[in-house]
């Protein structure tokens, strides 16, 4: 490391020096406490901002916080779920589940489109009025931050796939949108599903199924999401 210059001297260190060696062994013993304390209060503010979060073990490990959301039991099969509720009704929900995907020769990004054949005609079945949006690659960067992708796009992060639908959930049309993770190795089959619904509404933070996860509570569920722990 290159020694600071002489015009920018004397570092607050070499300020505080003197008083340290002229400090009895109480004094500096308080001001270890308190610089201890002071740390403590710098990890619990910086937890009360990321807000409670779920990490989960086993094969795929994940993690992700729910600020915003409220925990509730996830569906049978399923490893987590948060929800937000607005006088009884649903707003939002961000859950997980697993994902197995058949085996695959060539690229993961091949083998998304057709499981996503045989997975819609479930959502189908499970989902009244069910209508598909759209569906495909998109991608992992910074942060957390994904986006769409042209079809014969490659990347090279976490392999990830989408499937935007709307559906009616006790008489309310909701936005839904999965994400896929499956860990960037060679050949790997088991992920995650990402399911993501939000309410349609006039005055709601989404124009579409597609932008489901961009903003608010459930955007910030996903920009945390962490794969691996």
């Amino acid at each position: 490391m290159e020694a600071l210059k002489p015009e920018y001297g004397p570092t607050l260190g070499e300020l505080l020096a003197p008083r340290w060696r002229r400090a009895g062994p109480r004094a500096r013993w308080v001001a270890a406490l308190a610089a201890l304390a002071l740390i403590v209060l710098a990890v619990v503010l910086l937890l009360a901002l990321e807000g409670p979060s779920v990490s989960h073990g086993g094969a795929v490990p994940f993690s992700f916080s729910y600020r915003g959301l409220e925990r509730r039991t996830p569906e049978a099969g399923s490893y987590a779920r948060a929800v937000r509720e607005r006088d009884g009704r649903l707003e939002d929900s961000f859950s997980v589940a697993p994902l197995s995907l058949p085996a695959y020769r060539r690229s993961v990004t091949g083998a998304f489109p057709l499981y996503a054949t045989d997975y819609i005609r479930a959502l189908a079945a499970k989902y009244h009025d069910f209508v598909l949006v759209g569906q495909g690659p998109i991608r992992t960067a910074a942060f957390g931050s994904w986006e769409e992708l042209p079809p014969s796009t490659v990347y090279y992060h976490v392999p990830t796939y989408t499937i935007a639908f709307t559906t009616v959930i006790g008489g309310r049309l909701m936005y839904g949108r999965d994400v896929w993770l499956v860990p960037n190795e060679r050949g790997a089959r088991a992920g995650v599903d990402v399911r993501m619904l939000a309410a349609a509404n006039p005055r709601g933070s989404y124009a579409s199924a597609l932008s489901v996860g961009t903003t608010g509570a459930l955007s910030r569920a996903m920009r945390s999401f962490s794969l691996g722990g």
